[in-house]
């Protein structure tokens, strides 16, 4: 089974292919140059689209949207969310979405209301080192720690 994971944003997007539960590759999908948020999320969303359709995937996993303290912010996740998994029933693609607490808790990461967004990015980018032996950006990882997170669990 071939699984792409994304960690999704509007800004930027970390993704990873994992393959039969062996880390092939990851990456990120970059807009953060693009100052419009209509014309970032629509490209964001075509980006998204063909990474899942280039990488040749049979699965998708992707974390769900957490609030956020910006309304607009919140609305653009959704939308983005919500265009992934249009994007996987028309494509007849099975999807996961995983809050970031459960991925987090499955791999057993330290976290609650005293543990800093710093030290969660930090503690995903040391699994990733340790399990995958690379050192990757705070987006890969959360993406590389999601896909793992998910075949963890079963849920793919």
């Amino acid at each position: 089974m071939r699984v792409l994971a994304l960690d999704q944003s509007t800004s930027v997007t970390g993704y990873a292919v994992i393959e039969d539960g062996q880390y092939i590759q990851s990456g990120t999908i970059d807009m953060r140059r693009n100052h419009d948020a209509g014309s970032r999320l629509k490209n964001m969303m075509l980006l998204i689209g063909q990474l899942i359709n280039s990488k040749r995937v049979d699965k998708v996993v992707f974390e769900d949207v957490q609030q956020q303290t910006n309304s607009a912010t919140y609305k653009l996740l959704s939308q983005l969310q919500g265009a992934i998994i249009y994007y996987c029933y028309t494509n007849d693609l099975g999807f996961t979405i995983l809050t970031s607490s459960a991925w987090r808790k499955i791999l057993k990461f330290e976290q609650g209301k005293r543990v800093l967004r710093r030290r969660l990015k930090e503690q995903s980018i040391e699994y990733v080192k340790e399990h995958c032996g690379k050192e990757v950006s705070d987006d890969e990882a959360d993406a590389i720690c999601i896909g793992f997170a998910a075949i963890e669990d079963n849920r793919i």
